[in-house]
C-alpha cells in the first residue's frame, strides 16, 4: 500500500451502502471553472500522502538533508536502526493468481510435488490446474498422462538464470531469484482464487530481505543517494512490519508484488542500466529499519513505513485514508514535496495540479457510480465541509445538489465519506477518451462553497484559522503578492530564501521598475531569473548590494536571517534613524542593522520566531535565526499598517492596508 491508493478499495467500494438522498428544489447553477458548465478542482499529490514522500525525500536530499533526517521527518519519533533480528530471512511474493501458467526458461527447470522431485527441463514448462490435480507438459510430453495428484507444486531453478513467466499481475515477466511454488485455492488457504474454478497462488519465494529489495522498482535510479536510501529503508520496513502482522494468517505468501504492498518488478528492474546504483544503496542499509516504541512499553518495534509519490505539500495523518490513529504518521507541512531545483522552482509534476470536468460528465460519473446510488440528475452544485488536517477529503461532507435530488454522501454506518465522490470521479474519468483523473484526494473545488467558510480555492491547508499569521497569509494572497507555495498550500513553517523575500516585498511595493535599466550584475540572478525584476528594484534603492562582491552574488536560495530581513525593510521605508532603547541583549553597538532594529522597536513591528511581540527588555533579537514563510508575512503585514514607520519622504506602498 505504499503506491497509488485508489487500486486498494474496489473491493470495499463494492460492498457499500446506498446513499441517503432527501428530495430538494433546484439550485442556481454556480460557476466553478472557466465557464458556468464546468468544476475545476485544485489539487496536490499522488497516492495516499502518508508517511514519506518519494518526491519529497528528493527534495530533501537535494537539500543536504541525510537519509536518517528523512526518514525521522516522515515517520515522527521514531529511530533508525540497524538491527538484523528485525528483519525476516524470507520472503515471499505473490505475483500472481491463475489456473494455467508458461515458465520459458534460460537454463534448467526442476519441477517437485510437495516436495517429492518428478523432473527437470530446459524448455517451456506448462502447467495447469484441473479437477483432477495437475497437468504438466514440456516439449509436448505429458508428464503426468493426464494429470498428477498432489498439492503444492515447486518449480526451482538457477539463480541468475531468468525465467520469463506468463500473465503476472504487476506485468513482470523475468524473474532470476529464488524459486516458484503453486498452491491451489483450497477452505484453510486465502487469497489464492475460486478453487471451484481451479486457481492457485503463483508465488515467487525463498528470497532474503535483500534480494526482494533489489526487484522493488519504486524510485529512479538516477535520485540522490540519500533519497535512494531512505527509499531502501521505507520499502524493507514496511515489508518486515507488514508480514509480521500476516504473521499466522493462511496465505501462502507474506507480501503482493503490486502497488497493494510494493511493485516488485525483480529482473525485469534488476537488468535495466543503472540498477547497480539502487543495489548499492539497498546494500548500505543492509538489516536498517524504522522502529517506534509502543505504548505499552514493550521492545521496539518496525513502523509500517507508508510511503507514496506525493503528498502535495502536506502529509496525511493515518487516520485521514485509514481511520486509525498512528502515533508516528502525523499531518504536517511539508515543503520538500515540491522538490525545488536551485531556481526554486517545482520538480514534482504532482506537487500541485489542476483538473477540470464538465457538468454533464460528472452527472454522468455520479449517475453510473457502480457501487452505490449516487444519481442526483444533473449536477447542480457540490459543497465540501470539513477535510482532513491535510486537506483531504476521504472523510469529509461532500454534498450533491442535483436537478432531482440532494445527497449526502455518507457510509454504511452514516458517517461522511467523501472518498466514494472522489473515487466516483475517477473511475467516471478514467472510462472517458482523453480524461486526466484526480491525482489523491487533497483537493478542492474552485468556488465551490463551504458551510459559512471562504471560498475553497481560497484556503491554504496547512494555514489555520487560528495560526498567528492568518490574517496576514490571506491579506497577502487576496493582494496577489503571493500565491502560496502549491495550489492548497502556504509552507508557513518553511525558510524563506532572500530570492522569495525580494518578489514579496517588491509586489507589496507594486511592482515598480528599476530606474537603472542595467542588470543587476549578481551572477546568481540571471535576467531571466523570475526574481530578476525584484532584485533589479532592491539594487536600484539602495535595499541591498549582495551577498558577496567576488563573486558578485545575491544568494538568492540562501535562506533569509533576521538581520537581513530587518536591515531591508528598514532600507525600503526610508533608513529612518531614531533614539528609540532597544530591549535586545544579543546585539552589538556596530551591528549593520542596528538602527533596523531601533526602528522596528519604535514602531512595534517586530515578532518574535513564535510570532509574538519582544518582551520590554532582556529580549533576544537572534539576528542569524533563518526566517519562516509565516513570520515574514506577519512583518510584512504589521509594515502595511504603519504609515507613520515611513519616513515622510518616501511615497507609500499601493498595497497598505487599514490598521
Amino acid at each position: 500500500m505504499p503506491s497509488h491508493s485508489t487500486r486498494l478499495l474496489s473491493a470495499l467500494l463494492a460492498v457499500s451502502a446506498v446513499l441517503a438522498a432527501v428530495v430538494a428544489p433546484v439550485a442556481a447553477a454556480h460557476p466553478h471553472g472557466p465557464s458556468a458548465d464546468d468544476y475545476t478542482f485544485i489539487g496536490g499529490g499522488w497516492g495516499h500522502g502518508t508517511g514519506m514522500s518519494q518526491y519529497g525525500a528528493w527534495g530533501r536530499a537535494e537539500a543536504g538533508l541525510t537519509y536518517q533526517e528523512i526518514l525521522t521527518f516522515y515517520y515522527d519519533g521514531t529511530t533508525v536502526r540497524t538491527d538484523s533480528s528485525l528483519v525476516p530471512d524470507s520472503v515471499d511474493v505473490l505475483i500472481a493468481v491463475h489456473n494455467t501458467t508458461v515458465f520459458r526458461p534460460s537454463g534448467q527447470l526442476s519441477v517437485a510435488m510437495d516436495g517429492r522431485f518428478l523432473d527437470t527441463t530446459v524448455n517451456t514448462l506448462t502447467v495447469r490446474r484441473g479437477t483432477g490435480g495437475w497437468h504438466i507438459n514440456s516439449s509436448n510430453i505429458d508428464w503426468c498422462r493426464g494429470f498428477c495428484n498432489g498439492t503444492v507444486l515447486t518449480v526451482s531453478f538457477n539463480g541468475g538464470e531468468p525465467v520469463r513467466v506468463s500473465d503476472t499481475s504487476n506485468s513482470t515477466n523475468r524473474y532470476a531469484r529464488g524459486r516458484f511454488r503453486l498452491t491451489p485455492a483450497a477452505s484453510n488457504v486465502s487469497n489464492c482464487g475460486n478453487a471451484g474454478a481451479n486457481q492457485y497462488c503463483l508465488v515467487v519465494g525463498g528470497l532474503t530481505m535483500q534480494q526482494y529489495l533489489y526487484g522493488i522498482d519504486e524510485v529512479p535510479h538516477s535520485w540522490p543517494a540519500e533519497a535512494l536510501k531512505a527509499q531502501a529503508v521505507a520499502a524493507r520496513s514496511y515489508a518486515a512490519a507488514v508480514m509480521a502482522e500476516r504473521r499466522g494468517w493462511s496465505s501462502p505468501f507474506d507480501v503482493y508484488a503490486s502497488t497493494r504492498d510494493q511493485q516488485y518488478k525483480a529482473w525485469d528492474f534488476e537488468s535495466q542500466g543503472g540498477h547497480d546504483i539502487w543495489a548499492a544503496q539497498v546494500d548500505a542499509t543492509e538489516d536498517t529499519v524504522v522502529t517506534y516504541q509502543p505504548d505499552d512499553g514493550s521492545a521496539p518495534r518496525v513502523a509500517v513505513a507508508y510511503y507514496s509519490a506525493s503528498n502535495g505539500g502536506y502529509t496525511a495523518a493515518n487516520e485521514e485514508p485509514r481511520r486509525d490513529s498512528v502515533s508516528y504518521l502525523l499531518a504536517k507541512p511539508d515543503p520538500y514535496d515540491a522538490a525545488p531545483d536551485q531556481t526554486g522552482t517545482a520538480q514534482n509534476p504532482y506537487n500541485s495540479w489542476e483538473r477540470t470536468y464538465t457538468t454533464a460528465e460528472i452527472s454522468r460519473w455520479l449517475a453510473d457510480y457502480p457501487f452505490a446510488d449516487m444519481d442526483v440528475g444533473e449536477i447542480r452544485e457540490i459543497l465540501i465541509e470539513d477535510p482532513g488536517p491535510s486537506g483531504r477529503i476521504d472523510d469529509a461532507l461532500v454534498t450533491l445538489i442535483g436537478s432531482d435530488a440532494t445527497l449526502e454522501v455518507r457510509d454504511d454506518n452514516g458517517d461522511p465519506y467523501g472518498y466514494r465522490f472522489y473515487y466516483a470521479l475517477v473511475l467516471g474519468c478514467r472510462n472517458t477518451p482523453d480524461c486526466k483523473p484526480l491525482r489523491s484526494t487533497k483537493m478542492a473545488l474552485l468556488d465551490a462553497h463551504t458551510g459559512d467558510s471562504p471560498s475553497s480555492s481560497s484556503v491554504f491547508a496547512d494555514v489555520a484559522d487560528d495560526a498567528p499569521y492568518a490574517d496576514a497569509v490571506y491579506w497577502m494572497r487576496d493582494s496577489e503578492i503571493t500565491r502560496g507555495t502549491s495550489a492548497t498550500t502556504f509552507s508557513p513553517e518553511r525558510p524563506l530564501t532572500r530570492g522569495q523575500f525580494a518578489t514579496l516585498l517588491w509586489r507589496f511595493a507594486g511592482e515598480p521598475s528599476a530606474s537603472n535599466s542595467s542588470s543587476n550584475g549578481f551572477e546568481d540572478v540571471p535576467s531571466a531569473s523570475h526574481h530578476a525584476d525584484a532584485v533589479d528594484w532592491m539594487v536600484d534603492l539602495g535595499i541591498t548590494q549582495g551577498c558577496s562582491t567576488e563573486p558578485k552574488r545575491f544568494c538568492l536560495h540562501m535562506p533569509l536571517t533576521a538581520s537581513h530581513l530587518a536591515a531591508f525593510l528598514w532600507r525600503f521605508a526610508g533608513r529612518s534613524y531614531s533614539n528609540h532603547a532597544i530591549p535586545y541583549t544579543d546585539i552589538h553597538v556596530n551591528a549593520f542593522y542596528l538602527e533596523a532594529a531601533r526602528w522596528l522597536t519604535e514602531h512595534r513591528l517586530w515578532v518574535t520566531p513564535d510570532y509574538r511581540p519582544p518582551p520590554a527588555e532582556n529580549a533576544v533579537f537572534m539576528p542569524d535565526e533563518q526566517v519562516d514563510r509565516g513570520r515574514a508575512a506577519l512583518l510584512i503585514w504589521n509594515l502595511a499598517s504603519a504609515p507613520d514607520a515611513f519616513d515622510a519622504d518616501v511615497p507609500l506602498p499601493p498595497l497598505m492596508r487599514d490598521s
